[in-house]
């Protein structure tokens, strides 16, 4: 065999090594980057789901075997409408509802729209109801009382009712609650134009109704004295900064505002 072909064949079997290790590092890479996007649209996945997927810590309670929550033992915080979804069967949280939108990303679930909780009735701790842009109406036509738990999760001083700081929140009915243990503010609710609490007879200690530029005056006054006739307020009732240029009347569905002036 001459040296030209031994050179030749060399040559050639050099070149085929150099083709084989450069579709290995063109498989490697491509590998790689496909590991790569796996990993960060799983990453997109768990957080977009992290919320609303999150099992609620309750106890399940049925009289007919089925899988339906109707009792939270503990806390249980809503921050997206799949939060609200979850317990809407629920009767009694043993301690704190806390309704808190989870942020302003656009990836992030949302608090929105009206909000129903059809078969609550009691909520041993605080219930509170803060920093939600989007909420237009919240309703609780079962709910009778707040704070009054004996439960472990329940505050030992009972429990209040915390109404603040939610812009889009136009209207709050709870035309069955009669008593909070506690502390009572609705405060800083820049849109919010009445409440129903046509029951409310107690209240354990001070009622704030502060700073809610559209909500009438005398909307407030009418519930301090509704429940100064009843069983009273356990400490200071402060009405202000409220709209003055409203006027009420006792109608057939309770105190009415006016604010058309």
């Amino acid at each position: 065999m001459s040296y030209d072909s031994v050179l030749s064949r060399r040559l050639l079997c050099l070149a085929r090594r150099w083709y084989d290790s450069q579709r290995m590092n063109r498989k490697m890479t491509l590998d790689m980057f496909r590991a790569l996007v796996f990993g960060v649209l799983w990453c997109l996945v768990l957080a977009a789901c992290a919320e609303p997927c999150d099992p609620p810590p309750v106890s399940v309670d049925t009289s007919d075997g089925s899988s339906v929550v109707t009792a939270i033992d503990g806390s249980y915080e809503v921050s997206s409408n799949m939060h609200a979804i979850l317990i809407e069967h629920v009767t009694s949280v043993g301690g704190d509802l806390i309704f808190q939108a989870g942020g302003n990303s656009k990836h992030t679930p949302k608090l929105e729209g009206v909000i129903t909780f059809p078969n609550l009735k009691h909520v041993g701790g605080f219930l509170t109801i803060r920093g939600n842009h989007d909420i237009t109406r919240l309703e609780f036509p079962a709910l009778e009382s707040i704070g009054e738990g004996t439960g472990p999760a329940a505050p030992v001083d009972g429990g209040g009712f915390h109404l603040d700081n939610n812009d889009g929140l136009t209207h709050l009915s709870m035309p069955l609650l009669q008593r909070v243990a506690s502390t009572m503010n609705i405060d800083e609710n820049d849109n919010m134009l009445s409440f129903e609490l046509p029951k409310l007879v107690f209240i354990g200690d001070y009622l704030d109704v502060l700073n809610n530029p559209k909500l009438a005056t005398c909307l407030a006054e009418a519930l301090v004295a509704q429940v100064q006739a009843g069983e009273g307020i356990g400490g200071p009732a402060t009405v202000t900064g409220n709209n003055d240029a409203c006027s009420c009347a006792v109608e057939s569905n309770g105190v009415v505002a006016d604010c058309s002036q």
